[in-house]
């Protein structure tokens, strides 16, 4: 009998080694379908119902065995399910930014999502002769211990972190990336991840003068901001940058308590006047810090668009692969 009971041992151990080989996820292996692990997983569970069998008939204990058996079965089925919810590589957020034209230096916060076995972080971001270094408020370390926490983790989900890479670089540089077709972030073992940043350093028209009241918003996704203006002024287009059509629309204008639309293009606005815009926004699988709002000859009453993009892996990689 306990001859027996070792050669299920046995057997158990050489499929929990096999089952750790599949369980780890590699740097550089492919991403299968979930169909092909998990029929891996039910080939597994078949041939460990056969060795069971056969320990059975040779005399191994039952009960042992038939513990031994479904655990190995549970391994396979949760080493399936954990490779199907692994990422094959990093993949970044799309970015779309508008820098304030006046400055000299300009910064860059840009977010990639890894899966948490992979201690890799983004080094730096080239695109043609431009290379700019990214900063972490903590630099991360070699050989990091099992349950490695990078300091520059913005959200983590189940399997997958998200973290950000912080880049500084002058107008100049900033410019030869809005000119750049390519554009990558180089992880520290020389892999490169394509990402797309749309940014852009000019204004579609002067501002009015005004001067800001307040804002607010709410979890539907309406934003409103209020303004005083402090000219005369008319307003006859809706300004919303092609990458924001579809997921930002204006609902209403307030002029001095009388709710208006767009459908009342032009309005005519006097100086010390209040003037209330309400967005509609969805959310967008991209970081955003765009400038939208209401035009006319005058200029543009701006209102910024600040939000980082969901946590969410299906709508982020579904948004990068067009530009991949």
């Amino acid at each position: 009998m306990p001859t027996m009971m070792t050669e299920g041992a046995v057997y158990f151990i050489a499929f929990q080694k096999k089952v750790i080989q599949l369980a780890t996820f590699k740097e550089g292996m492919s991403k299968f379908s979930p169909t092909i692990y998990w029929l891996c997983a039910i080939g597994l569970s078949l041939l460990t119902a056969f060795v069971v069998r056969t320990a059975i008939q040779r005399g191994a204990d039952k009960k042992f065995v038939l513990a031994l058996g479904f655990i190995a079965v549970l391994l396979f089925g949760n080493s399936a399910f954990y490779l199907q919810n692994q990422l094959a590589q990093p993949i970044t957020v799309p970015l779309a930014y508008d820098f304030y034209s006046g400055n000299e230096t300009h910064d860059l916060n840009i977010h990639y999502v890894t899966n948490k076995s992979d201690h890799r972080a983004v080094q730096y971001l080239q695109a043609g002769e431009v290379t700019l270094f990214a900063h972490y408020y903590e630099q991360p370390a070699k050989d990091q211990p099992m349950f490695y926490y990078p300091a520059d983790v913005t959200e983590q989900g189940r399997y997958q972190l998200m973290r950000s890479a912080y880049f500084i670089g002058n107008k100049d540089e900033m410019q030869k990336l809005i000119d750049s077709g390519a554009i990558y972030l180089v992880l520290d073992d020389g892999k490169k991840l394509s990402t797309t940043l749309q940014l852009d350093f000019e204004r579609p028209a002067d501002e009015v003068a005004y001067s800001f009241v307040s804002s607010s918003g709410s979890n539907n996704g309406i934003q409103t901001a209020k303004f005083r203006l402090m000219q005369d002024a008319v307003f006859d287009e809706v300004l919303i940058p092609e990458i924001l059509q579809g997921s930002i629309e204006i609902n209403e204008i307030d002029v001095n308590g009388k709710t208006l639309t767009t459908e009342d293009f032009p309005i005519a606005v006097k100086k010390d006047q209040l003037v209330s815009i309400s967005l509609q926004s969805k959310e967008a699988a991209l970081d955003l810090q765009k400038m939208v709002g209401i035009s006319g000859p005058e200029g543009i009453l701006p209102i910024w668009i600040l939000r980082k993009a969901p946590f969410d892996i299906k709508n982020i990689t579904e948004g990068s692969l067009p530009h991949d």
